[in-house]
């Protein structure tokens, strides 16, 4: 089997972070790259991971304690769209 080089353009800062988490796994960067391009070859998918959950902002925290809140005093509303709840949430008194 023969090998071949890739070569791609990517931020120091992206680099580096990804080299860290690589790190924390036991890995180099190069290994796990490879890893990913021999499992989409594989499997001609991409492979994404499914347990990775960003941590949400601070607005979107506030929405969900709202929302909590809301709920369990046993309130009862529906909206259209996330403006409409966002100005449900800045008119409401027990915010």
């Amino acid at each position: 089997m023969s090998t071949a080089t890739m070569n791609f353009r990517l931020d120091q800062e992206a680099k580096d972070a990804a080299a860290d988490v690589a790190q924390a796994y036991g890995f180099d960067l190069s290994s796990v790259l490879r890893a990913v391009c021999v499992q989409m070859a594989r499997t001609r998918t991409l492979p994404v991971l499914t347990n990775y959950r960003e941590i949400p902002n601070s607005e979107t925290l506030d929405a969900m304690a709202w929302g909590d809140a809301f709920l369990s005093e046993g309130r009862k509303a529906r909206f259209s769209n996330i403006d409409e709840m966002f100005e449900a949430m800045e008119h409401d008194e027990s915010c």
